[in-house]
């Protein structure tokens, strides 16, 4: 660090307000961080404040201490405002996610002003680590990030000043007539617009980084569409009604007299409606058009039921945000639209609306810092020679969490990996994976670099009476997901007492994909806690796919309970899969198991009578209502006679049953099946539903119908596998 500067001519309060009219000039952002005592920061704090009004200050802490002071915790209430004046006061705790939500609203010009204890000090702190009372790893993180970046004015008790050296360069005013402040939302718009008004139908993905006016653009065009084309009728969805507060407010801009309601605007006959995607999809209300914001924050399974049902949509998403990720998204859901909806549009926001950043100002400090601080541009680059990567010649390792600390780079490239592998990864993720209790990381790598990574988190272990609390619900101890599910609802009573190691995550680099990566570390994996022989059983809970099962199934985890209703984020059923690792293991996964099977068919014919079928064939236990047996050439002979000739169905019931039941079970020939017929065949055949039943969900004109359609189906089904 360089020689602190005379105490007697330097004035903390002067050299903050210096810094701040030099971002004012570059309409950026500027970042003060002040080390030290609490009563020294928050008194150096104390005239800035008062500088500012009301409406454009705002200060975080992790305790409020009066009205003027606002929880951390309560972030994610600030979408859509704007501030000039921020002031984390980390010295009571830190919150990553407050972190990357609170720094998107300050305005160019505005200051963000760090009070923190002592650096030397600070990870060591009592208040450092939300998790445990231990050292806090990501705490040590941001000091790197603080000690390392010459863009930021760094203060320390008593009056030691580092100044920035960001050559913030006066901005040119900005010139754009009409609604929109750069070129750059400008396109976006008449893209929006372009969508709403052509009769071709083709999804358009928006993508920006967070402070580029995305979520304006949206109001924008949904304000012109409606004032065009009277009766339109646009719904927009996103993770939560909070996101979408920006895109309502613009649109009320521009149509003053436009009826609001909560969630709601009306105009000229038409409409803008916030509804969740659940909603959506169990409505499905005729539109014009769907916009879907922050769509990086919802799963595949979701964003594809949408654009099946709603053609015309635009998708917009944050490419380095603090809900979900853009790259995961555009990795993942790529192909879908490839397939589901050849010629849709891309189209990328660089400059953006709040500050300026650019080749005449360079990158935003603030910006820069929050980036580096919490991994939101981490990435996951594909490392030299990916032809010869095979599980042969990667090694097995664990990660020590606080060699991460020691090594920047390799941090970046586990968590970009992490990134990847699931579709909402925020900051608080970051600040979990370095100071949660009982994680471990272990990976497979390539010369020194990360391809595919898991974390396990150690869970259960409690003693007699709280297993007892936890079986009858009368205690849910965080952290415990898979003793909690497997006392509370597999109903074994002491499962709570035993040791699990749960894989919170798993994920291989896009680019390694289907080369037995992820099974090869999965399998690794197990046996190295086999061989450490302290845990009774391990296991995992997602969202159920028929496409991610066999991957659980290989390695031996197999499923012992299936969440009874649709998750909202993933419009998924969760599903719980389990591998004993000792005699105890082995019991409760028994009792589990022989539990799951004994409620399976009156589940499949209450709460789990819509569940999708390939997946229900793939769950379906065996020895319940529908064994997987070999068919026999009597089978054979009655499913002919079926959907070759004449025979009835009853008389053909039981053979057609385990035709279905196999097929669907079988991957390639499951595939092959059109999803309608599937889901004919699923719902007579193995649901068992009546035939009135049938008739009124496939929309057919009678039973004679409805078996002329199932014989046609099982023919299809027959010839395609049988």
């Amino acid at each position: 660090m360089p020689s602190p500067p005379d105490p007697a001519s330097a004035s903390l309060d002067a050299a903050i307000e210096a810094l701040q009219q030099q971002a004012g000039r570059a309409d950026q952002r500027a970042l003060v961080v002040a080390a030290g005592d609490p009563a020294w920061g928050r008194a150096l704090a104390e005239p800035l404040w008062r500088s500012h009004d009301a409406r454009s200050r705002l200060w975080l802490t992790h305790s409020p201490e009066g009205p003027e002071q606002t929880a951390m915790s309560k972030a994610d209430q600030l979408l859509g405002q704007q501030r000039r004046l921020l002031i984390f006061d980390f010295h009571a705790g830190v919150e990553a996610d407050a972190l990357g939500v609170a720094s998107g609203t300050l305005a160019g010009g505005g200051l963000l002003l760090m009070l923190t204890p002592a650096l030397a000090e600070w990870p060591a702190v009592s208040t450092a680590n939300p998790y445990a009372a231990a050292p806090s790893r990501f705490v040590h993180h941001l000091v790197n990030c603080i000690e390392a970046d010459p863009a930021l004015m760094l203060l320390q008790e008593p009056d030691w000043i580092r100044t920035s050296h960001h050559p913030y360069r006066a901005a040119a005013p900005r010139q754009m007539p009409g609604p929109c402040r750069s070129a750059d939302q400008q396109r976006a718009v008449t893209a929006l617009i372009a969508l709403g008004s052509r009769r071709e139908a083709r999804p358009l993905v928006i993508t920006s980084d967070r402070g580029r006016g995305k979520s304006a653009a949206l109001g924008i065009a949904a304000a012109r569409l409606l004032e065009q084309q009277p009766g339109f009728r646009i719904a927009v969805c996103a993770p939560r009604p909070q996101a979408c507060a920006a895109l309502f407010e613009r649109t009320a801009e521009l149509l003053p007299r436009a009826e609001s309601r909560r969630n709601r605007l009306q105009y000229a006959g038409g409409f803008l409606q916030f509804m969740a995607a659940d909603a959506l999809l169990g409505q499905q209300p005729p539109l014009d058009l769907l916009l879907i914001d922050e769509a990086a924050a919802l799963p595949l399974p979701v964003l594809e039921r949408l654009l099946s049902c709603y053609p015309r949509l635009a998708f917009a998403t944050t490419v380095h945000g603090y809900e979900g990720t853009g790259r995961g998204f555009a990795l993942r859901f790529g192909p879908t639209l490839d397939s589901l909806a050849p010629g849709w549009e891309a189209l990328h926001l660089n400059e953006p609306i709040r500050w300026r950043a650019g080749d005449a100002q360079g990158p935003d400090p603030l910006e820069q810092f929050v980036f580096r601080a919490l991994l939101l541009d981490a990435e996951a680059a594909p490392p030299a020679g990916t032809d010869r990567i095979t599980p042969s010649n990667c090694a097995f390792v664990e990660l020590d969490r606080a060699a991460l600390i020691r090594s920047p780079t390799r941090l970046r490239q586990l968590f970009g990996l992490l990134v990847l592998a699931h579709y909402r990864t925020r900051p608080a993720d970051l600040q979990r994976l370095l100071d949660a209790p009982g994680l471990r990381l272990f990976a497979l790598e390539y010369d020194g670099q990360p391809v595919a990574v898991a974390i396990l988190g150690q869970e259960g272990g409690f003693d007699a009476p709280t297993a007892e609390a936890i079986y009858r619900g009368r205690r849910r101890p965080p952290g415990h997901l898979l003793a909690q599910s497997l006392a509370f609802h597999a109903g074994v009573p002491d499962a709570a007492r035993y040791c699990y190691a749960r894989i919170m995550r798993i994920g291989v680099h896009p680019a390694l994909q289907r080369r037995g990566l992820g099974s090869s570390l999965l399998q690794q994996l197990i046996a190295q806690l086999e061989a450490e022989a302290q845990l009774d059983a391990v296991g995992a809970s997602f969202s159920a796919g028929a496409e991610l099962l066999p991957f659980w199934l290989q390695a031996g985890l197999i499923p012992v309970r299936l969440g009874l209703t649709r998750e909202h984020t993933s419009g998924r059923h969760s599903v719980l899969v389990l591998k004993p690792l000792s005699s105890a293991g082995q019991t409760v996964f028994t009792r589990a198991r022989e539990r799951f099977e004994q409620h399976w068919a009156s589940l499949r014919a209450g709460p789990l009578r819509d569940l999708e079928p390939t997946l229900a064939a793939r769950l379906q236990p065996p020895g319940a209502s529908c064994p997987q047996q070999a068919l026999t050439d009597a089978d054979r002979e009655d499913i002919d006679s079926f959907v070759h000739g004449l025979r009835g169905y009853e008389v053909c019931a039981w053979p057609l049953e385990k035709l279905i039941t196999r097929l669907l079970a079988t991957p390639e020939y499951a595939e092959r099946l059109d999803p309608t017929d599937r889901q004919l065949l699923t719902r007579r055949i193995v649901d068992k539903c009546d035939w009135p039943t049938l008739c009124d969900e496939f929309k057919l004109k009678g039973q004679k119908h409805a078996r002329q359609r199932l014989r046609e189906a099982a023919r299809r089904a027959w010839q395609s596998g049988g």
